[in-house]
């Protein structure tokens, strides 16, 4: 089954990442993802697949997502999911300490 969110449904505006902070506005990734024509990417992806078929998929924007950070970026596939993973992890990890340091 295919798992989709429309374009007209995400906004960066007022968007807050696991830090509780705003986003920059001239963040390189914002400023791309807000250019992305992700419907009609999301089309093309999902032209040979079957939606009633199989287990929901990730959302076709994150894994558009991740194929424009492994080209821009240069990464291999498992470079790809490294860095990705990493990066979750590193924002997983942030949000407890600080959510720790305001406890104490």
């Amino acid at each position: 089954m295919i798992n989709y969110t429309p374009s007209n449904q995400l906004t960066m505006k007022g968007f807050k990442h696991p830090f509780y902070k705003q986003l920059k506005p001239n963040n390189r990734w914002i400023n791309m993802a807000e250019v992305i024509p992700w419907d009609e990417l999301a089309g093309i992806y999902t032209r040979n697949l079957d939606p009633g078929a199989g287990r929901l998929s990730v959302d076709i924007r994150m894994v558009t997502g991740a194929l424009i950070i492994k080209h821009k970026q240069e990464l291999s596939d498992r470079d790809t999911m490294d860095m990705i993973s990493s990066m979750k992890r590193l924002f997983v990890e942030q949000k407890a300490s600080s959510l720790s340091a305001k406890e104490s």
